[in-house]
């Protein structure tokens, strides 16, 4: 299993998936090129990747399953600001972003875009997005700006300074030893 959820061997769970549903949406019957596959029971709510819990859908019914996903997604392609309410750990809030790109760092979607409240570029998890909504103003995105580069600077693990490495192992070797 990577980081972030999906299993190794995820491509081939989809074919046989699909291979399964006869290459076909299980809710409407249509067959067209581009099914995705859909967990029926997700992870978040105790789903598995088992092949019993997956099923094969079209774009637009796999868009009735995850309707945020789908405004955002067309919102980063057409580049049209959303308003949204987003959940952090203690609070939710009402957010304005130019959404420039979806990006995934170690198995994790972000959101990476210019929020217009704040004034500065700013990352999200789309998974805390409680309500959406696209707006009619549309944005661009700086020629010089690389969501990737961003995100990965970003995401980068902040290293301790040495002094203070050293104090929190001076710290535990005392509460072990007792000096």
């Amino acid at each position: 299993m990577r980081r972030g959820g999906h299993p190794d061997d995820r491509a081939d769970r989809r074919k046989r998936v699909l291979r399964r549903d006869d290459h076909q949406c299980r809710k409407c019957g249509g067959s067209r090129e581009s099914l995705h596959v859909h967990h029926v029971r997700p992870i978040s709510q105790g789903g598995s990747h088992d092949i019993s819990n997956l099923e094969a859908l079209c774009r637009s019914c796999h868009a009735k399953e995850h309707p945020t996903k789908v405004k955002l997604s067309s919102a980063v392609s057409d580049r049209r600001r959303v308003r949204m309410n987003y959940r952090s750990s203690s609070v939710t809030r009402v957010r304005e972003p130019d959404p420039y790109a979806i990006e995934t760092h170690d198995g994790i979607q972000y959101l990476v875009g210019h929020d217009y409240y704040r004034n500065e570029i700013r990352v999200c998890r789309p998974k805390r997005i409680v309500w959406l909504d696209v707006l009619e103003t549309s944005f661009a995105i700086p020629t010089s700006f690389d969501a990737t580069e961003y995100l990965a600077r970003r995401l980068r693990p902040r290293r301790r300074s040495r002094r203070r490495r050293e104090s929190a192992i001076g710290r535990i070797l005392r509460s072990i030893f007792g000096r």
